[in-house]
């Protein structure tokens, strides 16, 4: 260690600054934790625990466990369990929350759907639109950004209409508009990363 303190080539300022860069994010790792911790007891205390069936109340049984198995056959056993998990931890008013969230993202992105997919503001609501799927996948603080999951996402919404669905109608126009936002935000946005 003395030695490398004593090469004349080693640059403190550098290498403290990268120890500091290091530790900030251990410290958002453990406040993560610790987050985590207290929203745990708060549902326990308020009785706010989530079952793996709050997570797709409002769908029959059936179509339940068709998208569960369908998740689980192009994503993974271990992603879509993490994902529960995940979203199990909020509790139930938590998601309840960010599902009201993400439906009103997508109300604002159906509004949206005859601007340029590129534009600011079609963009700005792409970046609230990715934040809210990060959330959905349990990644959202994963240092990973995604980008090829979630242009992957997009083009999925072309290829199945239930995902672009607007009053039980089919929304073709709709799934092509999402489709190349995503792809824009994905490759200038997030490819960078």
């Amino acid at each position: 260690i003395r030695d490398v303190l004593d090469d004349p080539g080693f640059n403190k300022a550098s290498a403290l600054q990268n120890h500091r860069k290091e530790l900030i994010r251990r410290k958002q790792r453990m406040d993560l934790l610790l987050q985590t911790i207290d929203q745990t007891l708060e549902n326990l205390r308020n009785n706010n625990i989530m079952i793996p069936e709050d997570l797709y109340r409002g769908l029959n049984r059936e179509t339940a466990m068709q998208y569960r198995r369908e998740a689980r056959q192009k994503y993974g056993e271990k992603e879509v369990e993490h994902a529960e998990k995940h979203l199990m931890k909020m509790g139930k008013e938590g998601f309840q929350q960010l599902q009201a969230e993400f439906k009103a993202c997508g109300e604002r992105l159906f509004a949206l759907r005859h601007e340029n997919p590129a534009s600011g503001a079609v963009q700005a609501e792409i970046r609230r639109h990715y934040q809210f799927i990060r959330q959905f996948w349990g990644t959202a603080t994963q240092e990973d950004p995604q980008a090829e999951a979630y242009a992957g996402l997009g083009k999925m919404y072309t290829e199945d209409e239930r995902f672009t669905q607007v009053g039980g109608v089919a929304q073709p126009e709709y799934a092509a508009f999402l489709s190349a936002a995503m792809s824009h935000f994905a490759s200038h946005e997030l490819a960078s990363r």
